[in-house]
């Protein structure tokens, strides 16, 4: 079965810059492009599966530290803050309703 795994003496090559990971795949007859589109894929499905044993086998104290250790949740929490400041803003500007010029004929 042909891998895109390299050998020792193909790392040395790529190392010393004699030849590249392309030409290796390519002398292997893989398709460069085609094979580190599947290695991404494998990348991150290994990684989803990674996460989701942490969160299997977590307690309820690790996963209260998970909670407040995702970049995303923080993330999400800051921009929730700015908005809500912001809606407290145009709420305060907003407590008069418009303002409507009028003449001395309309009192």
């Amino acid at each position: 079965e042909i891998t895109g795994e390299n050998t020792e003496w193909e790392d040395i090559l790529i190392k010393k810059g004699i030849t590249t990971q392309e030409n290796v795949l390519l002398s292997k007859g893989i398709n460069p492009e085609e094979f580190m589109k599947k290695k991404e894929v494998v990348i991150v499905e290994e990684e989803i599966i990674t996460k989701k044993d942490i969160y299997e086998n977590a307690t309820i104290d690790d996963l209260d530290e998970l909670e407040d250790d995702d970049p995303d949740d923080i993330i999400l929490q800051e921009y929730r803050e700015k908005r809500l400041q912001e809606m407290q803003r145009e709420r305060a500007l907003n407590r008069f309703g418009s303002v409507v010029e009028i003449s001395k004929d309309d009192w």
